[in-house]
């Protein structure tokens, strides 16, 4: 997320990030019946998460059977990851 810059850092494959102001990230998680899921990120957290029009917080997502429709927004800039398990993992929102 943001501006990247080839060689920024002392390595010669580092990429740093300059802010491009707000990201949002929209998808849809599909839930074969209602279940409980939770939300494993990176090291870079969503300013906030969005299920189903709802905001989110905390790392437990209420799926609904079908398509749960899904916006994360980013403040900052950077590399990380999001994802939805059904297993609770140690990088919880």
């Amino acid at each position: 997320m943001g501006q990247a810059k080839k060689g920024a850092g002392y390595l010669p494959n580092t990429v740093s990030y300059e802010a491009a102001g707000n990201s949002y990230f929209a998808t849809a998680v599909i839930a074969p019946r209602d279940l409980t899921a939770y939300a494993l990120t990176g090291p870079i957290k969503p300013a906030q998460v969005r299920l189903n029009g709802e905001v989110v917080s905390g790392a437990t997502l209420k799926l609904k059977a079908g398509a749960n429709p899904l916006v994360l927004h980013y403040t900052k800039p950077g590399r990380t990851w999001f994802v939805v398990s059904t297993e609770r993992g140690q990088s919880a929102v």
